[in-house]
């Protein structure tokens, strides 16, 4: 099996001269896996609409991988939608290449790896799902996929496959010279060996906006092979410590303004009272991953939205509460030692 880009184009019509191309009059603006700020996916006003499309026909087609001929899990296979700045082409595929091609031929300008041109000792990436964020002239793009090098069980003498392992470096933000390919800038949203950037990066002016998930998930329930059928009955991740969280970052140099985790956890938090601080020990409340699309920017009211999945761990004195729950029977029921004006019922 292969994966490949397909350019499309509509036949001869009266109304329009030659051919009208896909993307030919729409412009895709910075944020662009949402298109636009409001990340509404859809363009006004371009020729494709419900009356046109069955009239596309593929112009050129660009193969990202060789077709082996075998089935092969996620071989070069494009699982994000390609940015377009003017007459360029950037995406990601899964076999770990950023591209970029002419969208009027497929003609290839340039294709860097992300493991032998774009990475550097602590800040490996082994490639990346998200619609690159074309902002002047960077390509910023989040690091995704790949297992934990110290966790991969490899036979003497193999090497970590982009698919495989990783080197569980975090989270890492790539900005990229969209004329030669070469890193500019890099920053690790997260530090988490799990982390990972799976949406889309989104921004506004001179800041982006970095959803961070993880892999704990997957890692718990099938480690270390989430690639293969049969799960391995022998994995084991001790899960779970990773929370999601968004990051906001300068788009010129990758400098963190800020960092909203998206649940609370064993660390210190500003927000909270020592006395409910001592709550989350020994352990805090993880998951709430933020990932599968990219955040959405409501500029007039300087608001930024998320969705979160689901918690994957809760902390001690919430299980020790929902215990009480069900050993009394009692909806209202309580447990010592909590902090005077806190009980079960308002702990959250």
């Amino acid at each position: 099996m292969t994966s490949e880009a397909f350019m499309l184009s509509f036949p001869p019509m009266k109304r329009w001269q030659g051919f009208a191309l896909l993307l030919l009059t729409i412009q895709a603006p910075a944020f662009a896996e949402g298109i636009d700020l409001l990340n509404t996916r859809s363009f006004q006003g371009g020729p494709i609409n419900n009356e046109t499309v069955s009239q596309l026909r593929v112009k050129w087609v660009y193969q990202t991988a060789p077709d082996t001929g075998t089935a092969s899990n996620a071989q070069g296979s494009i699982s994000s939608t390609p940015a377009v700045d003017g007459p360029y082409l950037y995406f990601n595929d899964m076999t770990g290449y950023l591209t970029k091609l002419d969208r009027f031929t497929g003609k290839l300008i340039w294709r860097k790896n992300y493991v032998n041109d774009l990475s550097v000792p602590g800040f490996v990436v082994k490639g990346s799902r998200n619609t690159p964020y074309v902002k002047g002239d960077l390509i910023i793009v989040g690091s995704n996929m790949g297992l934990v090098d110290r966790l991969c069980r490899l036979t003497p003498g193999a090497t970590p496959s982009a698919l495989g392992c990783a080197s569980g470096d975090g989270a890492i933000v790539l900005a990229i010279n969209k004329q030669t390919g070469q890193v500019v800038w890099r920053t690790k949203a997260d530090t988490h060996p799990s982390s990972k950037i799976t949406g889309s990066i989104s921004g506004h002016d001179n800041m982006i906006f970095v959803p961070v998930g993880n892999w704990e998930e997957d890692w718990a329930r099938a480690y270390p092979n989430i690639y293969v059928d049969p799960v391995d009955p022998a994995s084991h991740y001790p899960c779970c410590s990773a929370r999601g969280s968004l990051v906001a970052m300068d788009v010129n140099t990758g400098e963190i303004r800020w960092k909203r985790h998206t649940n609370i956890g064993d660390d210190p938090d500003h927000e909270l009272t020592p006395a409910l601080r001592a709550l989350l020990q020994p352990k805090g409340s993880f998951g709430t991953s933020t990932y599968g699309h990219s955040p959405t920017v409501d500029a007039a009211r300087r608001q930024v939205y998320i969705a979160t999945a689901q918690t994957t761990t809760a902390p001690q004195v919430a299980q020790d509460c929902e215990q009480a729950r069900r050993r009394s029977g009692d909806p209202n029921a309580n447990i010592p030692g909590l902090p005077a004006g806190v009980n079960c019922n308002n702990l959250n």
